[in-house]
């Protein structure tokens, strides 16, 4: 996700075709590897949480795509602010300059014209607004990498795939220091009760899935049905982002895109976008 969240940002190119192509096949690199921590993070908290607090938890861990769409909101409108304050724009032309109504009944000159007021509305700079947005994708993913690489393995990990008590009294003891003494003690209960579990099941292996065609007879219509769910869950979630733009222009939230120079509508769509996370995903 760290390499992916660089090389998006440095997708050149001859051609606004090649860059468009480049920039695709990083995303959806990245996507492979954003939609392999979902299941991850989720794991990693059910595995910590008792079975009172694992609902809430688990529905924490995905509430932060909220707090995800406001950082990067927020991102893209400081960072659309510095580069509109170093590199003033022009107003974007949303009329032909000579008053024709149709593109092909202008002169060349007034053709050449309106080209010039549209490339005066965006300097060459601001090819780079959208790279540094991306490029600071890479922080949370850096941040991921290092918690990941330095936590310890979960109690419920150690206890019934390592099988190692004295290990998960160690990381339960970890995950409680400062909780007042009513929770630890229960945690603790439920560390002597995963080990009479762990004891209980190893008599009972041969019912266990050892292989993952062993847990593909047991649970593969389960597991069907919940990656085909959330399969067609992302296609429409994750496609109305490629026509927001076109929805908050529709509904007032911003002005047409005609009225706007890039920098100008980069800054607007951004602010919505974290209007609609305050009022929706979080």
């Amino acid at each position: 996700m760290v390499f992916c969240a660089f090389a998006q940002s440095m997708s050149f190119g001859t051609s606004a075709n090649a860059v468009i192509g480049t920039l695709c096949f990083w995303r959806f690199i990245l996507g492979v590897g954003v939609g392999g921590d979902y299941p991850l993070s989720a794991t990693i908290m059910s595995e910590y949480s008792t079975k009172l607090s694992r609902g809430a938890l688990v529905g924490t861990i995905f509430a932060m795509q909220g707090i995800g769409i406001l950082a990067a909101a927020a991102v893209t409108a400081i960072v659309t602010a510095c580069f509109d304050a170093y590199y003033p724009s022009g107003q974007y032309p949303s009329v032909l300059p000579c008053g024709c109504s149709k593109w092909s009944t202008c002169s060349y000159e007034c053709q050449t014209l309106y080209y010039t007021q549209i490339k005066a509305s965006c300097p060459p700079e601001t090819d780079f607004v959208w790279r540094t947005v991306l490029a600071f994708g890479a922080f949370p993913a850096l941040c991921t990498l290092y918690f990941r690489s330095s936590m310890p393995e979960t109690p419920r990990y150690t206890q019934f795939v390592e099988g190692q008590t004295e290990k998960t009294a160690a990381a339960m003891a970890e995950a409680t220091r400062g909780l007042d003494e009513a929770l630890s003690a229960n945690l603790e209960q439920n560390v002597s009760n995963m080990e009479h579990n762990h004891q209980v099941a190893a008599k009972t292996h041969n019912d266990d899935c050892d292989t993952f065609q062993q847990f593909l007879s047991k649970y593969g219509w389960q597991l069907l049905g919940t990656a085909s769910t959330w399969f067609f869950l992302d296609i429409s979630f994750y496609s109305q982002n490629l026509f927001q733009k076109d929805v908050f222009t529709q509904v007032g939230f911003i002005p047409p895109a005609k009225f706007m120079y890039a920098l100008q509508e980069t800054a607007q769509i951004s602010k919505a976008q974290a209007v609609l996370a305050l009022g929706s995903t979080i």
